[in-house]
């Protein structure tokens, strides 16, 4: 392995995640650098004020939207754009393209503050969510035209929307009364297609499937466990109970991943068990269940050591018959706050490996083979698990980010002969880290990013008998402003008599638009913003136009999808 650079950062640096970008926040500039060598691309003047008070920094991704290769995707022109938000204003940049530049001001609203704010289907969209979940806006940056949607029920999580895949139809649950609702949004003008009310006591998350069929949600673990699968076209098609039956209560679903295809979908729960569920009837055909290691000749187990000059390594765990858990004195002091439940679940890239993270076990991590779940490899780490990533090109290559105080990172491969422990050349880790995998094209090695609230620095994977010293190492010096926490505030849902716009109680309309609307900086002529709510009953869906029919794919066999 070879470190390569070592760079001054600041409250954020995000790496770019389909183009060799990073991109930094310090001393009242936006920096753009390349990740091969760390030089500067370009950097953008910011106001002091603002640049100090920023806490939203976030690239376009057009992996989430749009289908084709990687390098396709890191062609497109639409991969550099980026967006940098305080408590009221938003701006859009082009690492590339120095006249593009766009401002949304006064975006906090009589409700206090952004709460969230992240790009839509497109480059040209964005959503910025304010305080207590009172509305959220959707803004196009070519139309200088804003839609309003009132009473979104998760402003500062994006768990709460889901754009269909190839139509770019927008999914958003809203809970303008007593009952949730399910608005679905024209890709083109945002304007409401329909809407469907829920058969949930309190719903948790909607995502769509890939291949966009099924819209899948789940509600809250007090009700029980309970999944909700609709078509296209909001037409209830299965709940899933989780065997439990109607009358049962079991202890709930935590979250869900669907895989590349749409085939499978992965569905966690508080029981420390993921159950995979095929889309052609969504019954289960695999239950991958973390309570105990396994034993299988094709199984292994690894277990992390730390020696007496603070170097790390794995070895073979054959002795052991449970990792250690959350009540463990190694853990007590590192995790105070107890939970339960799956926490982690990712896909591979080509769907063939699942990897998991039990809140019960917060050390390891489980690797499930879908072909033969029985043959899984488990990771125990020193440190309990923050994160894990596939990468997204070597689809058998795992990261795992552990929150420790040391600059370390671990990585697996299915080649390897063990999993590996990498370390950076960081100062004493004082604030939270962060860990990412860097672009990188199919003819150069991987890439890792490790940050902090000061500093970053990125490493290329090689070889195992490479030194880590013949890297360059070039350090450079850092000048920070103030520190910045992300924004993670408790929503809260809001009642009937929220929904009503100042100066406009008495206006009882689901849908209503408006002239008046904020300006946008940077482009050509003032915006205007539309207002779209829904009334407690919802209107109810219409079949007609660009969504699927519900039951199609049961008159046309070939539509079916097949494990």
């Amino acid at each position: 392995m070879s470190v390569t650079k070592h760079s001054s950062s600041s409250h954020h640096s995000v790496p770019s995640p389909i183009t060799g970008l990073i991109a930094t926040i310090s001393q009242s500039q936006l920096v753009f650098r390349s990740s091969a060598d760390s030089s500067i691309i370009r950097s953008v003047s910011l106001n002091s004020a603002f640049a100090a008070q920023c806490k939203y920094l976030r690239w376009y991704d057009i992996r989430s939207h749009e289908l084709g290769s990687p390098l396709e995707h890191s062609e497109s022109a639409s991969s550099h754009r980026i967006l940098i938000a305080d408590d009221s204003t938003v701006h859009v940049y082009d690492a590339f393209d120095n006249q593009f530049r766009a401002i949304l001001t006064g975006q906090a609203g009589s409700t206090g503050r952004i709460a969230n704010v992240e790009f839509g289907d497109t480059p040209d969209e964005i959503l910025v969510f304010t305080d207590f979940s009172a509305k959220v806006t959707i803004w196009s940056l070519v139309k200088s035209r804003g839609v309003e949607i009132r009473d979104p029920k998760f402003s500062s999580s994006s768990r709460g929307h889901s754009y269909r895949p190839k139509s770019g139809h927008l999914a958003i649950i809203t809970r303008p009364g007593t009952q949730d609702v399910v608005m679905l949004l024209d890709p083109q003008t945002r304007e409401l297609e329909g809407s469907f009310d829920l058969a949930t006591t309190d719903a948790q998350g909607v995502k769509w499937s890939p291949d966009g069929r099924w819209l899948a949600i789940w509600d809250t673990a007090s009700s029980g466990y309970r999944l909700l699968v609709y078509t296209a076209d909001g037409q209830l098609y299965k709940a899933y109970l989780g065997g439990y039956g109607a009358d049962a209560i079991g202890l709930g679903i935590k979250a869900l991943e669907w895989n590349p295809t749409g085939a499978i979908l992965a569905v966690s729960d508080y029981n420390d068990q993921v159950t995979l569920l095929s889309t052609n009837k969504f019954s289960p055909i695999a239950m991958l269940k973390h309570a105990s290691l396994p034993r299988g000749p094709d199984s292994y187990v690894w277990q992390e050591q730390i020696d007496s000059s603070r170097d790390r390594s794995y070895i073979a765990a054959g002795s052991l018959s449970l990792p250690p858990t959350q009540s463990s004195p190694s853990l007590s002091n590192t995790n105070p706050k107890l939970s339960t439940g799956i926490t982690i679940t990712a896909f591979n890239g080509d769907g063939s490996l699942l990897a998991t993270k039990s809140e019960s076990t917060p050390t390891t991590v489980w690797i499930w083979p879908l072909k033969d779940p029985t043959s899984l490899t488990v990771i125990i780490n020193h440190s309990p698990v923050q994160s894990i990533q596939w990468h997204p090109f070597e689809t058998e290559l795992l990261m795992i980010h552990c929150a420790t105080k040391e600059p370390v990172l671990h990585l697996w491969s299915s080649s390897w002969a063990a999993p590996r422990v990498i370390k950076f050349r960081l100062s004493p880790l004082s604030s939270k880290t962060h860990a990412s995998w860097l672009w990188t094209d199919d003819t150069q090695s991987p890439k890792l990013m490790l940050s902090n609230g000061k500093t970053f620095r990125t490493r290329a994977i090689y070889d195992e008998d490479d030194d880590e010293s013949s890297g360059d190492d070039k350090a450079e010096s850092a000048t920070m402003d103030s520190s910045i926490q992300p924004q993670n505030p408790d929503a809260f849902f809001l009642g009937p008599e929220d929904m009503f716009d100042e100066g406009n109680s008495m206006d009882l309309s689901p849908v209503k638009f408006c002239s008046d609307g904020v300006t946008i900086k940077g482009l050509d002529g003032d915006a205007t913003e539309d207002i779209i709510g829904v009334g407690g009953e919802g209107e109810q869906w219409d079949p007609s136009g660009e969504v699927d029919d519900t039951f199609e794919y049961l008159r046309k066999p070939d539509a079916v999808v097949a494990l």
